[in-house]
């Protein structure tokens, strides 16, 4: 199961690069804090970036943390779906920035 994590891990990093690489430099990621009433904003194109890669590495490095405290599979499989809804919100967040 660390593989698969650190794979996934790995694919957010990839989706990264690939928007780093295509987006347009003046792009900003739009971003909604909370439910109604939220917080509205931008972040810059780095910025985003950088915190979807953050939130992967805090998602990994608590899934393989508490697996090897509990040496349960469990925690790292609901790692791995947290792993799996980040890449995809991600790859969804870069696409729209390409727009």
């Amino acid at each position: 199961m660390p593989v698969l994590l650190i794979a996934l891990f790995v694919g957010m990093v990839a989706v990264a690069v690939w928007g780093w690489a295509v987006a347009p430099d003046d792009r900003r990621f739009s971003v909604r804090v909370g439910a109604p009433p939220s917080l509205d904003g931008t972040l810059g194109k780095r910025t985003g970036l950088f915190v979807w890669i953050f939130l992967g590495a805090v998602v990994l490095a608590g899934s393989l943390m508490a697996r090897a405290d509990m040496d349960s599979e469990p925690v790292a499989a609901l790692g791995a779906v947290g792993l799996v809804f980040l890449l995809l919100m991600e790859i969804a967040s870069v696409r729209r920035l390409m727009r």
